[in-house]
């Protein structure tokens, strides 16, 4: 190392320190060699992308977006973290249009096939209306709420699963953290295609790992509360219309008797694309439907009397896995 460090002899012939240099190259090329064939780890460190570069890739795929079809579905897993199919699971369908519109429903189907409605919501840009179902026939309107629309076209504030928490964490598209001035670092363990993101959320801790393979989408998402860490991750990624989004994947969050764990897979997704224009309107409303307006205000379509026939029309529980069609016929 003296001889290394060792200051040029202006007296010395050029000869002499090209052979000199040459030795000393030639040591160092052995010595990483050696290593490498030892196996001792070395370190090669990528450079981290630039911030600006992350953001405005970000931006530019959510400003492109026209509209967005999901159709997901959550499965428990089992002990050995595969999905247990003897259970109930989640049937998810979204969609978005640019001009701030918004549609979520979200069932529970049975093993047997039995769909049971969870909450439907339509958001014309306008107006929220939350159409709610029978229990046992999820196709017959019993009842809808009218209120203002909360939803913003950069904050989707209704219910969200597993993929669209990966699409939209914390239902706002990622570039919005870092133009609110959340941290960008390396994520530690997770590639060195992928960098992470610091930030806050609803007074949360959110953690986004974006992954530069995949047009910087979140790879993974975690949310701190106060029962702990929760998780979403993505396993596979699928492309439509040439862009990147997450295929399957998994959902944890911490419970008393251990965590639990929610297996997504999308079953469709269609990206910029046309869609039924009547998904984010005020549905057909047959007589006997409860209305709660934006007033506050009840009504019954059709009258009070419509609504009692209606109610105990499809009051009665269906047989088998598919109700009588007697019960399904509209007043």
């Amino acid at each position: 190392m003296a001889q290394a460090m060792e200051e040029r002899n202006p007296r010395r012939p050029d000869s002499e320190w090209r052979c000199k240099s040459a030795q000393l190259s030639m040591r160092a090329a052995t010595t990483l060699l050696i290593v490498t064939l030892l196996g001792f780890p070395v370190s090669v460190q990528a450079d981290r992308p630039d911030r600006r570069v992350v953001r405005d890739r970000l931006k530019l795929l959510w400003d492109s977006l026209a509209s967005i079809e999901i159709r997901c579905e959550e499965y428990v897993a089992d002990a050995r973290g595969e999905r247990d199919l003897s259970r109930s699971h989640r049937a998810n369908h979204f969609c978005h249009k640019k001009e701030n519109l918004w549609f979520c429903d979200l069932q529970v189907v049975s093993p047997a096939g039995i769909r049971t409605p969870i909450d439907q919501i339509r958001q014309d840009g306008l107006k929220r209306y939350q159409v709610l179902m029978f229990k046992d026939f999820p196709d017959e309107i019993s009842a809808i709420n009218i209120s203002k629309q909360v939803s913003t076209p950069l904050d989707y504030a209704d219910p969200k699963f597993s993929a669209l928490w990966l699409f939209l964490p914390g239902g706002k598209p990622p570039y919005l953290y870092l133009d609110q001035g959340a941290k960008m670092t390396d994520a530690k363990g997770h590639g060195p295609s992928c960098v992470a993101i610091d930030a806050v959320h609803q007074n949360h801790r959110l953690l986004l790992i974006l992954d530069g393979d995949h047009d910087w989408l979140p790879r993974r998402v975690e949310s701190t509360h106060v029962d702990g860490v929760h998780v979403h991750e993505v396993t596979r990624f699928t492309r439509d219309n040439g862009r990147w989004f997450p295929a399957e994947g998994y959902f944890t969050h911490p419970m008393a008797k251990g965590p639990v764990r929610l297996d997504f897979v999308v079953t469709q997704i269609r990206i910029n694309r046309d869609l039924d224009q009547s998904l984010f309107r005020l549905p057909v409303l047959p007589p006997g439907v409860r209305i709660f307006d934006i007033n506050k205000q009840f009504s019954f379509q059709g009258g009070e009397q419509a609504y009692l026939n209606r109610q105990s029309r499809y009051r009665i529980k269906p047989q088998g896995k598919n109700p009588p069609r007697d019960n399904t016929v509209n007043p």
